[in-house]
């Protein structure tokens, strides 16, 4: 089929945009390994966090082949991660404070 044309020219006009800096505020980042009892890392874990206190977050997701989870751009504060292994009845949860210090620091979860 033959593309559409417009009989009539078509002008399409734009005006430039200036913006004021916007400032963002700094996020966190957390690295996660759940790990057995005997530290070895464990692969699809489901992992939930959420953030306690007045803040509002909240994480889910699954540890991959190397039993690690990445979840970024977190609010800083204290948060509660609970891991579970449901076909064994494997369970784990560790409370951590997440600072936005531009690195992200690898946390372990030891999951039973």
């Amino acid at each position: 089929a033959a593309p559409l044309a417009s009989p009539r020219p078509i002008e399409v006009g734009s005006r430039a945009l200036e913006l004021d800096d916007v400032l963002l505020p700094a996020l966190a980042t957390l690295e996660l390994i759940v790990l057995d009892e005997a530290a070895r890392p464990f692969p699809d874990v489901d992992v939930v966090g959420y953030l306690r206190g007045a803040g509002r977050g909240s994480i889910r997701g699954r540890t991959g082949p190397q039993g690690r989870f990445r979840a970024d751009y977190l609010q800083p504060g204290p948060w509660r991660i609970e891991a579970t292994y449901a076909t064994l009845g494997y369970t784990g949860k560790r409370d951590w404070v997440l600072e936005a210090t531009g690195v992200a620091i690898e946390k372990e979860l030891i999951i039973r």
